[in-house]
């Protein structure tokens, strides 16, 4: 009986200090609206603002961006982000006041980053049907927490064409994000998308997608300082339903 005391006892003691669970949950809503407005024929500046749900919390990002095209297939160029309610591993912390472990409050946390990004595309063609590829390869710094991380991203699309008329497309998209001084995981997030967009006019162009991120979390500052002997690894399985619009001044 003691030892069955103890053992529920530890179990206890350890469930306080490490995070429980898995979050996981399907059909989150995910917004995201674009803006583009053309300098000159090189230079053309785009805003993006994305609001999605993460299970019981919020976050949105605001990026403004400037890009540069060297060719129809190489593109390079600078982004400024804000973000709000984005979870990080040190957001696992322990209260001075209370002496117990939780999450951060999203409400919280606001960051800013910036990053340096190169994207190269190629279009091919299948039988008769138009596809084109891309790879876009970004250095993001979260100035705010301080954190390094670079970001490949890979894009495959087709183009729908009827009567002369470039009518839709139709894209997967997968995204890594390769920590470079935090996390003990090679792969801190992996998100995947498939989309279609309708090219309703010149100027509006709508879409809807469905997605999926996968994310671990690793032993935060405050973890590392109070159980050195200790780790964790929890992960973050959540499906998303989103629309959107691309507009162009």
């Amino acid at each position: 009986m003691k030892i069955f005391l103890l053992l529920i006892t530890s179990s206890i003691a350890l469930a306080a200090h490490i995070p429980q669970g898995q979050e996981k949950r399907d059909g989150n809503p995910y917004f995201i609206s674009r803006f583009f407005k053309k300098i000159d024929n090189i230079h053309t500046i785009a805003t993006t603002v994305e609001y999605r749900k993460e299970d019981s919390r919020n976050e949105a990002t605001t990026i403004l961006s400037l890009r540069r095209n060297v060719s129809r297939f190489v593109q390079y160029g600078f982004e400024a982000d804000f973000n709000y309610g984005h979870r990080h591993d040190n957001d696992w912390q322990l209260s001075s006041e209370t002496g117990t472990w939780a999450w951060k409050k999203s409400s919280e946390n606001l960051d800013f980053g910036s990053s340096l990004f190169l994207k190269l595309r190629r279009d091919f063609t299948l039988g008769e049907k138009l596809f084109s590829a891309s790879l876009n390869v970004k250095t993001h710094n979260n100035w705010t927490k301080t954190l390094l991380t670079l970001k490949p991203e890979a894009t495959i699309t087709y183009h729908h064409f009827s009567s002369g008329e470039h009518k839709y497309n139709i894209y997967f998209k997968n995204s890594y994000y390769i920590p470079l001084n935090y996390s003990s995981e090679d792969i801190y997030l992996k998100w995947y998308y498939l989309g279609w967009i309708f090219n309703y006019s010149k100027q509006v162009k709508p879409f809807a997608f469905i997605a999926y991120k996968e994310q671990v979390w690793t032993k935060s500052k405050d973890f590392k300082l109070n159980h050195p002997e200790e780790n964790y690894s929890q992960e973050s399985k959540l499906t998303y339903l989103g629309i959107g619009f691309n507009y162009y001044f």
